[in-house]
């Protein structure tokens, strides 16, 4: 890291800095399709990222009440992940087909036998990320003369281009799955070369998404008396949507034309800017306003009791993940899944026709996410040096980026809307969210040789979607059913409804003018002047969505891991049979050769 500062005048100031860092790094298990660890060694993944940072500011004192400053920023940001065998052709060696010759996807295959750890490398990689975003910005503060000098008027604007040149190539070397279909075992299936089913993939998913943004907002911040004062803002934003530079997002077409149409499956897609598509797929969103409104206000003479209070509201900026999904579409990069027809072998299976193909879109209608932010504060100065806190902090989240299939199946009929289609990801501004909080705060300052700060937090966060992607506590990335979206809503996985934190330090009264061993010299030099102090925080745990380890509903939610939850029939905390279930086996307690529980609240 590297900082320069420069007075360059009396009214000038001058500082940038630059910093870069590598960061490389050798994992000898690989990822699974589930995103996990594999427990097989020699299959791992190598990591190598650098990040870049540059920063130039410049403030100028134009006069005692005009202060401007400007400010260029540079962030870059590589991170290249490789399987552990990249180069080495382990299709050849294995006497399986190649599916993809670039040398940086050769590798081994995929083998998943049913029951079995999976061999091969991460399917998932080489992953290669590189996003770069260019910043400029100036904010002037204005102290006008007018109405007593009581405002203090800021006013900006913040220019962003962002651009990321990536390449995921899932399935380069392709997958054989074996599940026992000839000889109702899985392995002897692998030793007699007969898949139930193979994945292989043509094309390419190189991309290079490009966006910009352009920001400008007005603040007065107000001193309308001694004890009162007002901040008043209006923000504008506006976030261009992603795009291509070649032009490499396809969509799918929902119309009967791609029923008929021929060779499928590149027939059945749109390039991006084409048929009435924007380049981004979406369209811009132009009345994002935020207005901000903030307070703090002494309402008794004493200074002892201040109110505080504020209300705003916050955009979202482009997400590129779900911009790049749409790279990895037919025709651009094709993933064929290729079912065996009772005759074919390792090396033959993916010469056989691909099933409908799966799809990704950015929903046309969509729009930024945007979060209301609302507090009300009190505090008060209760004895000398200590100060008590309470506040009602609550936000609400509206139009914020949710996954759905469109083309989700009906389990009662087995029918999809558009049959020529398989799986069809769309992301939307569907999702909403509500948090609501009690904060209590005590700040006892140094006194005595004793500091502390404790804080408590109540607080109920309910969503319908906690994330855009896959998190740990919410590991599908479908809703269980994308035609009842009501379903979705319960508290969010990252809730937790108590939190208290304490931290503290205390100077030991030990040492040259403290109370015990009141000596100079050595006694000082080894027992005075020590600190005791630490953090220690208590929180309620966070909920996570049980799934069924089957797609069990039949309605296609299986695309990483199915989204089908099981429903709770009887009270899971209370023990004994379940008399209505219709496993005869519940019907009896474990004690009674059955399996209802006989105690709970254990594992």
């Amino acid at each position: 890291m590297v900082r320069i500062d420069h007075q360059a005048g009396p009214n000038d100031n001058l500082s940038g800095h630059y910093a870069i860092d590598d960061v490389d790094g050798n994992n000898p298990f690989g990822l699974t399709i589930q995103g996990g660890e594999g427990n097989l060694p020699g299959f791992g993944n190598i990591i190598s990222n650098r990040g870049q940072n540059l920063g130039i500011s410049w403030t100028h004192i134009a006069t005692p009440r005009v202060v401007n400053e400007f400010r260029f920023g540079f962030n870059r940001f590589s991170s290249l992940t490789s399987h552990a065998n990249a180069g080495v052709n382990g299709n050849q060696q294995l006497g399986f087909p190649e599916v993809l010759t670039d040398p940086r996807d050769l590798g081994f295959p995929g083998i998943d036998v049913a029951g079995f750890e999976i061999l091969g490398d991460p399917p998932f990689l080489p992953l290669d990320v590189n996003p770069t975003t260019i910043q400029f910005s100036d904010n002037l503060v204005w102290l006008p003369e007018f109405h007593g000098g009581r405002h203090q008027i800021k006013f900006g604007a913040d220019i962003r281009r962002v651009g990321s040149k990536n390449f995921s190539d899932f399935f380069a070397r392709g997958e054989w799955d074996f599940l026992g279909v000839a000889t109702g075992s899985s392995l002897a299936d692998l030793l007699l070369g007969f898949p139930a089913f193979a994945v292989g993939v043509r094309g390419d998913s190189f991309d290079d998404i490009r966006t910009g943004s352009l920001s400008l907002y007005l603040q007065d911040d107000v001193r309308v008396t001694s004890r009162l004062t007002l901040n008043l803002g209006l923000r504008y934003e506006y976030n261009q949507p992603p795009r291509e530079s070649r032009n490499r997002f396809s969509v799918p077409d929902l119309s009967d034309n791609s029923i008929t149409c021929t060779p499928k499956p590149d027939c059945q897609f749109f390039p991006a800017g084409s048929n009435g598509i924007p380049r981004g797929t979406y369209s811009n969103d132009l009345n994002n306003f935020a207005p901000r409104f903030g307070l703090a206000w002494r309402p008794l003479p004493t200074a002892r009791f201040v109110v505080r209070a504020g209300y705003g509201i916050f955009y979202d900026v482009s997400v590129f993940t779900r911009s790049f999904l749409m790279t990895i579409n037919p025709p651009i990069y094709t993933l064929a899944v290729s079912l065996n027809n009772g005759t074919n072998t390792i090396q033959d299976i993916l010469d056989q026709p691909g099933l409908r193909p799966n799809s990704s879109r950015v929903s046309p209608d969509v729009r930024d996410a945007y979060m209301q932010h609302w507090n009300l504060n009190l505090q008060y100065e209760w004895l000398q040096d200590l100060l008590l806190d309470i506040a009602y902090v609550g936000s609400k989240g509206t139009k914020l980026g949710a996954a759905r299939d469109i083309n989700q199946i009906d389990p009662a009929t087995g029918t999809q809307p558009f049959p020529q289609f398989a799986r069809i990801d769309s992301y939307e501004s569907r999702a909403s969210s509500n948090y609501h909080s009690l904060q209590l705060r005590a700040e006892q300052r140094l006194r005595s040789g004793m500091t502390f700060l404790a804080s408590y937090t109540w607080s109920k966060s309910i969503d319908d979607s906690s994330s855009l992607l896959i998190t740990g506590a919410e590991r599908s990335l479908l809703p269980q059913d994308s035609n009842n979206l009501k379903a979705q809503r319960g508290l969010s996985s990252f809730h937790a409804k108590h939190r208290f934190v304490l931290s503290y330090l205390y100077e030991l009264p030990i040492g040259q003018g403290r109370r015990w061993l009141n000596h100079e010299g050595w006694v000082d030099a080894l027992a005075g002047g020590w600190k005791l102090g630490g953090i220690s925080a208590l929180q309620s745990g966070q909920p996570f969505t049980v799934h069924r380890s089957l797609p069990q509903s039949g309605s296609g939610t299986a695309p990483v891991v199915p989204a089908d939850r099981p429903d709770q029939i009887v009270d899971p905390f209370q023990a004994g049979p379940v008399p209505g279930h219709p496993d005869p086996a519940c019907q009896s307690t474990i004690s009674q050769g059955g399996r209802a529980a006989d105690e709970v609240r254990t594992p």
